[in-house]
């Protein structure tokens, strides 16, 4: 049973809406994801985020990766008959919030959140999955760490690359793979919220930091890293061949 604790949205992406509401089954308070109800896209947008989740679940728990609790097939009135998914509640903030404050990250929280968030990626990329949509609107940060949200318009990465799947921002002529296109949109949010603006590699400072991110965001993807699981073995220090 779901109870809304409000009937007004904390939040509104694409395709859906998203409340606090409490879960009586799983006795905690969860954020409820509800399709927009406006087309049939929508729920089809609600059912491919949750597969994908369930795909990433299936694997292994992953802290950096948010997570899907039970998706609804009842048609709650208060909900208007529309599906809904409950997730885990983030508490926090996201990296565009950051990027439009006056507070910028320091350094070395800056590498705390590129590491979390590469193993992020290297754990979607080994299930298979292109996040595609990761703007820093889509990173939050909470007490606990960092936080991957919103696989809705995820897709796999098996077979040829196709630069059309690519969302605007993504440079579709500038990448080999979805997988370092997800890399490079990941390290421009980053560049943002550390230096308060969007610098090209050959301002960033040389230092572990600016070095790394240069070599995300290099004009030439033959340079750049190809997979994010090689992009955390740099930043912890491990040797890559």
């Amino acid at each position: 049973m779901l109870t809304l604790e409000s009937p007004t949205p904390f939040a509104v992406g694409g395709y859906a809406r998203l409340y606090r509401a409490y879960d009586s089954e799983l006795r905690r308070t969860v954020a409820l994801k509800v399709d927009g109800g406006s087309s049939g896209s929508d729920e089809r947008g609600l059912m491919h985020e949750y597969r994908a989740l369930q795909t990433v679940s299936g694997s292994a728990y992953f802290p950096e990766v948010y997570s899907c609790k039970r998706i609804f097939s009842e048609k709650y009135p208060q909900l208007n008959g529309n599906l809904c998914m409950a997730m885990e509640l983030l508490e926090g903030h996201s990296l565009k919030s950051v990027i439009e404050s006056t507070r910028h990250l320091g350094e070395r929280k800056t590498l705390e959140y590129a590491k979390h968030a590469t193993l992020a990626l290297s754990v979607l990329h080994g299930c298979g999955l292109a996040h595609r949509d990761l703007h820093p609107g889509n990173i939050m940060l909470t007490p606990t760490g960092l936080k991957i949200i919103d696989l809705g318009i995820s897709c796999t990465t098996g077979g040829p690359y196709n630069p059309g799947l690519l969302r605007n921002g993504y440079s579709p002529n500038a990448a080999l793979s979805l997988e370092q296109a997800d890399l490079y949109m990941l390290a421009l949010g980053l560049v943002a919220a550390r230096y308060g603006r969007r610098l090209s590699p050959n301002l960033l400072p040389d230092t572990r930091l600016g070095r790394w991110l240069a070599c995300c965001i290099d004009p030439d993807p033959r340079k750049r890293f190809i997979r994010a699981n090689q992009a955390f073995q740099v930043l912890i220090g491990a040797h890559v061949a």
